[in-house]
């Protein structure tokens, strides 16, 4: 119905006002419905059960909403990890990027995952306006959740930002 109404008003100059108020509800329209994808997603099996790698493909495509974007760059090929780690390595991820959307307005991300002979690296890089990782963040969970998993799994978390660089 917005699309329609913008459509109508694209011919009559007379109401800009109205012009931009559709235009702000199309854009909330699309981040609830990009809100409501991610919330689906999250809350619903993580589905690694062909890989990492294709779970963060699959979860870079449910954020995609127009304003966002965001590149996995990966081993197609299955990693050698157990399933556990896995869902704990994607956990970490997932919140890394949630946190560089809501927090940092980032508009770009890269998930990016590497192998060596003794570990496997996962990467998360955005654009966003950073921030001082030793700061306290009170009544905000996502980093203390990311540093549980990473210890659950022994791996190590690194967090490398300051204030005006993602």
């Amino acid at each position: 119905h917005t699309r329609a109404a913008q459509k109508a008003l694209e011919d009559d100059t007379s109401d800009e006002r109205l012009r931009r108020s559709l235009g702000t509800i199309d854009q909330l329209t699309k981040r609830a419905q990009s809100e409501m994808r991610r919330f689906i997603f999250e809350w619903g099996p993580e589905g690694i059960g062909d890989g990492l790698v294709p779970a963060f493909t699959r979860h870079a495509a449910s954020l995609a909403d127009g304003t966002v974007s965001v590149r996995v760059d990966g081993p197609a090929e299955p990693l050698p990890l157990t399933r556990a780690t896995e869902s704990q390595l994607f956990g970490i991820a997932r919140e890394a990027l949630s946190n560089s959307l809501k927090h940092a307005d980032a508009t770009a991300a890269d998930v990016r995952v590497s192998t060596t002979p003794a570990h496997v690296v996962v990467e998360i890089v955005d654009d966003g306006c950073g921030f001082d990782p030793g700061a306290g963040h009170r009544g905000h969970f996502g980093l203390k959740s990311m540093r549980s998993r990473a210890d659950e799994i022994g791996a190590d978390l690194h967090i490398v930002s300051a204030p005006g660089r993602g």
